[in-house]
């Protein structure tokens, strides 16, 4: 909010001047989520969602809080505490997907049957371990696949001797 505030405008853009902007993620009572629908399909106000709306409002109040006692919030720091559970939430999640992933490994490890869908496996596995860090693997999942790998691997030897 580094520019000067007027009350009478929409803030509705999702980026500051560089471009730059955080994902913050909450829930709403129904009724509360009911009437910013309204509002956003009330064509009398320039929002072409309710992500519009609510950063409107957000940051209209932001100013409210901050001219009703600047000592009391510090925008700045209210912000930063917002983007960093937001950035928390967003790590767990992705921590709880790698986890299913691996788990959904292990359990298509024990229902495979003939060696060419142990080839098959194996090589998904080995896609993912590939692509481990774009997908923000932790060391415990990558590590499981690894293991996993190696399971896989000594399988398919034991069902080429056979």
């Amino acid at each position: 909010m580094a520019e000067e505030y007027d009350p009478g405008k929409f803030y509705t853009k999702a980026t500051d001047k560089r471009g730059h902007s955080k994902q913050i993620r909450f829930s709403l009572p129904p009724d509360v989520a009911y009437q910013v629908g309204n509002l956003v399909a009330d064509k009398r106000y320039p929002y072409l969602n309710t992500h519009e709306l609510v950063r409107d409002a957000l940051i209209h109040r932001l100013h409210f809080l901050t001219q009703l006692d600047p000592d009391a919030i510090e925008v700045d720091k209210l912000y930063r505490l917002m983007v960093r559970q937001s950035e928390v939430e967003e790590r767990l999640a992705s921590i709880d997907a790698s986890h299913q992933l691996l788990e959904n490994y292990n359990k298509m490890f024990m229902a495979v049957q003939s060696r060419d869908e142990f080839l098959s496996l194996g090589e998904s596995v080995r896609a993912t371990l590939h692509e481990s860090k774009d997908l923000g693997l932790s060391s415990f999942v990558y590590d499981g696949l690894l293991t996993l790998l190696n399971r896989i691997e000594a399988h398919v030897e034991r069902l080429e001797l056979s």
